[in-house]
């Protein structure tokens, strides 16, 4: 029976709800969003029990507010906000029970940039196009507001437990990560293709749409006036005419003109959503689509083994 968890007091920066994602309808022009971390989505969900896509809400540098209105278990994965219950400290990848009437709330950053606060039983809000997910611009999904209750079917588990530190990533200022090239090289002059690789990329700016990059040596394009616009994947790496590159994320348009000089790995976005704005760094390593569903799989089968409790 679906019961009222939680009530905002204080919604935070850009708090929002977020699950796997609104997939199948980029074709209709509508944006797919879901966790800009899915790593740390995953893992919330798994370390209580629920579908690793189930939504979370996502928490954006400043943090929440709220307060349990029921006994639940529920973790918070992801950037390290200061989280406290009742004012007690709490650690990061791992699960904690709420009783009613205590308080969430979130202090200073320490560092990452996404945080994912998962209940046991999952967290009801407007479905639309098949996902909870929150889309801003265009009104999709239940916006996190003062005062508003989010309802779902509280559970707990018979135990806390945590992630072991070996599966807990490190938010570093410079991080490393794996491309799949195309499908546009023909479109980038040959010698930027090895500039690519060879230098570290500033993270400029960016949101929940994309990343903006700043090279020292630009990524030259050539001859791509006639290409035609194309679907751009999660993880896309577009290249404008100032060759400084753009990863698209979460809230991507659905199409665009740039040519691409390949596609960010699922697995290593995690990293390159945690960087610090004008501060991190990114190398890029080029590797096959099988090396890349090979780690995927490797990842979320230990995920998976979680949930079955």
């Amino acid at each position: 029976m679906s019961k009222a968890i939680i009530t905002i007091k204080k919604p935070g920066l850009a708090t929002s709800i977020q699950d796997g994602g609104r997939y199948g309808y980029q074709r209709f022009g509508v944006v797919s969003s879901g966790a800009m971390d899915r790593y740390a989505l995953n893992w919330a969900n798994a370390l209580v029990g629920n579908p690793l896509n189930a939504a979370c809400l996502e928490i954006c540098l400043v943090g929440p507010s709220l307060v349990f209105h029921e006994d639940v278990s529920f973790s918070i994965c992801g950037a390290n906000l200061s989280p406290h219950l009742n004012g007690q400290l709490l650690q990061g990848w791992r699960t904690y029970k709420a009783k009613a009437g205590e308080q969430l709330s979130f202090g200073r950053q320490v560092d990452g940039n996404y945080a994912y606060l998962a209940v046991k039983g999952g967290l009801e809000s407007e479905v639309v196009m098949g996902s909870q997910s929150t889309y801003t611009k265009a009104e999709l999904g239940t916006a996190i507001t003062e005062g508003l209750t989010i309802w779902g079917n509280p559970q707990t588990l018979p135990r806390n437990r945590g992630l072991i530190t070996e599966e807990i990533p490190k938010y570093e200022d410079h991080v490393h990560v794996h491309y799949i090239p195309g499908p546009h090289q023909s479109y980038i002059k040959e010698d930027s293709i090895q500039h690519f690789e060879e230098q570290s990329f500033l993270l400029q700016q960016g949101d929940r749409m994309g990343f903006r990059l700043k090279g020292t040596k630009p990524i030259e394009t050539k001859n791509y006036e006639n290409l035609s616009s194309n679907p751009i994947p999660l993880g896309g790496i577009q290249l404008p005419p100032d060759g400084n590159p753009i990863i698209l994320l979460a809230d991507r348009q659905t199409t665009g003109g740039y040519p691409r000089i390949g596609t960010v790995i699922s697995t290593d976005l995690s990293k390159i959503v945690q960087l610090s704005m004008g501060k991190g760094t990114i190398g890029f390593t080029a590797i096959a689509i099988e090396e890349a569903q090979l780690l995927f799989k490797q990842k979320h089968l230990k995920m998976k083994l979680y949930t079955h409790i």
